[in-house]
């Protein structure tokens, strides 16, 4: 009867998005991106963002939790009002490069940090699963870009 009950959710959440008139590429897509978004984004607000904050590292922390929310909320927006899966993947991957490159800064460069840059790799995965080879490209020369100067705030 739980096991019902939790495949249920699962079902419903990676329905959301999806429209009947998609074809059927990008409804899996869609089905697999809401699971994902939603897991990473409690892994940063539960996990990530406590730990900075326990370990003396507030302001990351804080902007992991923030990353979180913020991805949940831009999940929410998608879901609920516009409907676009472009603009939600744009937003949501601009921001969580933005995030990954202050996050880098704040903690001290590439090799203090522990290497939080690699987390955009992770956010170019997604957008080659997502946006498709071509539009993929240009985010992970986006993420090419935001590595130079993460490397150069670096002391060491």
């Amino acid at each position: 009867m739980a096991q019902s009950a939790d495949k249920n959710i699962f079902e419903t959440i990676s329905r959301l998005g999806a429209k009947s008139d998609d074809n059927d590429e990008e409804k899996a897509v869609k089905h697999l991106l809401p699971l994902n978004i939603i897991g990473i984004s409690i892994f940063f607000a539960v996990l990530m963002g406590p730990l900075h904050i326990y370990f003396r590292e507030p302001f990351a922390g804080f902007l992991y939790i923030g990353n979180g929310l913020f991805a949940l909320i831009n999940f929410w927006i998608y879901v609920s009002v516009h409907k676009n899966y472009r603009i939600f993947a744009v937003i949501l991957g601009g921001f969580g490069f933005l995030t990954i490159l202050v996050g880098t800064i704040i903690l001290g460069g590439v090799i203090n940090s522990g290497g939080v840059i690699l987390w955009g790799l992770l956010i170019s995965m997604m957008a080659l699963i997502g946006l498709g080879t071509k539009r993929a490209l240009y985010v992970f020369i986006t993420y090419m870009a935001e590595t130079a100067p993460a490397v150069l705030a670096t002391d060491e």
